[in-house]
């Protein structure tokens, strides 16, 4: 979570409740995690309730990763059916249930960067993806997003760019994000 405004915060938490004109949206660690797992396979992402009881649906790690036209509501037990496959998450419209605009696609990186492993201590990378909630209003940057430690332990690469090159190795947006589905897969 970021947040900025008088008090900037910039850490991780189990559960986040934001509360907004025309209601609140609890964001818990297992919901955002799998909204951020079917983003990263490129999956379409869709509000569903239950027909039923009203209950909205959470598709978890095996349905986010195959399709299906139907879930079974945990909360009713109902078969909820579907005319399309997208992945059902809460999370998909909580930018209008608190009244905030829909949020923009990312603007993509052009920025390069070429790096020897050599000349750093650590190098951490991973795939920027689309902010849950936002009320900045600015497009938010995508690409590959790269922390770097100098040999004496100092981050001196903070960077989102379109392309990294390690070693003479080009690693772009599409690969890191492939790779960190499939790391998220495994667990």
């Amino acid at each position: 979570m970021h947040c900025d405004g008088g008090s900037e915060i910039d850490d991780s938490f189990d559960t986040v409740l934001v509360q907004g004109p025309q209601g609140d949206v609890v964001v818990d660690a297992e919901t955002a995690r799998l909204c951020w797992l079917a983003e990263m396979l490129g999956r379409p992402i869709r509000a569903i309730d239950c027909t039923r009881c009203g209950g909205a649906q959470l598709d978890r790690q095996t349905a986010v990763h195959h399709s299906s036209l139907a879930r079974t509501c945990s909360t009713c037990g109902h078969v909820v059916k579907t005319s399309d496959s997208a992945v059902a998450n809460p999370l998909a419209d909580a930018w209008e249930r608190i009244g905030l605009p829909r949020p923009q696609p990312a603007r993509v990186s052009i920025a390069t960067l070429s790096i020897a492993a050599r000349d750093y201590s650590v190098i951490a990378l991973w795939p920027t993806s689309t902010e849950i909630l936002s009320n900045e209003g600015e497009l938010e940057l995508g690409g590959v997003h790269v922390h770097a430690w100098d040999l004496e332990g100092e981050m001196i690469v903070d960077a989102t760019l379109g392309t990294l090159t390690v070693d003479g190795i080009a690693i772009g947006t599409d690969a890191v994000r492939h790779e960190a589905a499939r790391v998220a897969l495994m667990h």
